[in-house]
């Protein structure tokens, strides 16, 4: 039988990169009003590190 999923450096990786990821995301939707469609790019970068999570 061949294990399924991601491999242990991928799913390594994926945890590590997600946590930068959700920082630049929290960053971009708290100062989003500065400009407008700022607090969008914000929420589809924390939904993009949560699907990450998810798929790895």
């Amino acid at each position: 039988m061949t294990p399924t999923g991601m491999t242990l450096i991928v799913r390594s990786t994926a945890k590590l990169v997600t946590g930068f990821i959700a920082v630049f995301g929290i960053y971009i939707a708290l100062t989003g009003h500065l400009s407008p469609g700022g607090g969008f790019a914000g929420g589809v970068i924390l939904a993009a590190a949560a699907i990450l999570i998810v798929l790895a």
